[in-house]
């Protein structure tokens, strides 16, 4: 009960004057077929709905500019499918394409769409209702817009561990407590003049795998289970409001314990809400009466070449997988046009509010060590860095991870991970300067655009 009173006191707490800014947020159920959908987690086939997944949409506006961020318990989209959802939203909202984040939870409870799924499972009817959802919850945010004040806190927390360790000179997927990790939860609270709440955005970086193959039930894993246990807190408390979580760049980072089931997702769930009970208490910076910016930046990582033909034709004979056979032989298709440069898009977007908060999204599945980078870098007082936002095609590791070649384990490895996509090759290690170089730009971009008002 003290924590309830903990989450609903910060809401009643004596705020400055009326903001300019305006906001709004709303919630949608966007579950899949809850029989025979193609999960995650192996590709394993579901046969049921523990929790629903939902979308949610918080949309801003300083009355010249309009962004919005829909976080959803889907496991990510490939670039095209995402752009599909983008297109949706912005015919929707009259909100331009380049002010639109999405994020993905990464949940592995939760249905492969796109390139993602196994090759007899293409697109399903379901995924045109999805994209109609995702529009439709936007709309709703956006129809929604009250004055509002945002109230930013980091409160410290951890329920993962960095899960690549070096083990007789090959990288393996275990807890490495020496790794990098983000320790923290990001929170971001949106509420009206009054303090009623319009919204709580929080953010942690770790893959949500606890639940992962202990159960074949469709469910939002510790995300999931830490809105539920935040919404009942808050209604405990004599309050309602909407929670959303956003994924941090967490690649390389693991909840814990893997595979532990629903309830241990749930156990989880507990610690991360009592964090961001926490954070709601403990008075932070408020946003109020600051400009809205918006920025874009595009690099276009290089990939590495195809393995050698024999080595791609041992692969194909050693496999019964068929999934991976069709893989395989995508590697065998790059070898036979040639060895023209091939790319990955690496799209970035950052919302800031004047010089005090900059929210940066990251697409893919991409390293903690870029946020750490973005932080040290960063030109704003406060900043929350979201991996698996506007698209999710592969891993993006760093230089020193690829440059160990085969040794480099499911994340960085040649013929690891990057064939589960359509890329079906991993970045060159020259990468993370280029996306180093492009995050440095992104803020500059927003930064000139001070300059401009």
């Amino acid at each position: 009960m003290a924590l309830c009173l903990l989450v609903t006191a910060a809401l009643h707490a004596d705020e400055p004057t009326m903001t300019t800014l305006r906001a709004g947020a709303a919630q949608i159920e966007v579950n899949p077929p809850a029989v025979g959908t193609v999960l995650a987690m192996r590709a394993e086939r579901s046969t049921g709905i523990a929790e629903s997944l939902f979308a949610r949409a918080l949309v801003l506006d300083d009355g010249t500019a309009r962004v919005v961020l829909v976080t959803n318990d889907y496991c990510g989209f490939d670039i095209p499918f995402h752009a599909r959802l983008a297109k949706a939203i912005s015919a929707a909202t009259d909100i331009p394409v380049s002010h639109i984040m999405i994020n993905s939870s990464h949940n592995h409870s939760a249905p492969l769409i796109g390139s993602w799924a196994p090759p007899n499972d293409g697109p399903q009817p379901w995924h045109d209702e999805l994209i109609e959802k995702f529009a439709r919850v936007a709309r709703q945010a956006a129809d929604d817009l009250r004055p509002a004040r945002l109230r930013f806190r980091r409160e410290a927390t951890q329920i993962g561990m960095n899960r690549r360790l070096m083990h007789e000179g090959q990288m393996v997927m275990a807890p490495n407590p020496h790794g990098n990790h983000l320790p923290w939860i990001d929170v971001l609270s949106v509420a009206e003049p009054d303090g009623k709440r319009i919204a709580v955005l929080f953010s942690h970086a770790a893959h949500p795998v606890v639940v992962q193959s202990a159960s074949t039930l469709i469910g939002g894993d510790y995300p999931g289970y830490t809105i539920k246990r935040l919404e009942a807190m808050a209604r405990a408390g004599g309050s309602r409001s909407m929670f959303m979580f956003a994924q941090g760049a967490g690649g390389d980072i693991n909840a814990f314990p893997l595979a532990g089931g629903i309830q241990a997702a749930d156990t989880v769930a507990r610690d991360l809400s009592y964090a961001v009970a926490r954070a709601i208490k403990t008075p932070g910076g408020v946003l109020d009466g600051v400009p809205l910016r918006v920025g874009t930046r595009e690099v276009a990582l290089p990939l590495q070449e195809p393995p050698p033909r024999a080595v791609i034709e041992a692969r194909i004979a050693a496999t019964r997988d068929e999934r991976r056979q069709v893989w395989l032989r995508g590697l065998l298709a790059m070898q036979d046009k040639g060895q023209d440069q091939r790319t990955m898009a690496f799209p970035m977007t950052a919302f800031a509010l004047g010089d005090d908060f900059c929210l940066l999204g990251l697409p893919h599945e991409t390293f903690s060590y870029y946020t750490l980078f973005a932080e040290r870098v960063s030109p704003f007082e406060s900043n929350m860095v979201l991996g698996y936002t506007n698209g999710v095609n592969g891993y993006v590791a760093t230089r020193r991870d690829y440059l160990l070649s085969a040794a480099g384990g499911y994340e960085a490895s040649r013929l690891g991970s990057a064939m589960n996509y359509t890329t079906r090759l991993a970045p060159k290690p020259e990468s993370q300067a280029l996306i180093e170089a492009g995050i440095r730009d992104l803020y500059a971009q927003v930064l000139s655009k001070k300059k401009e008002e």
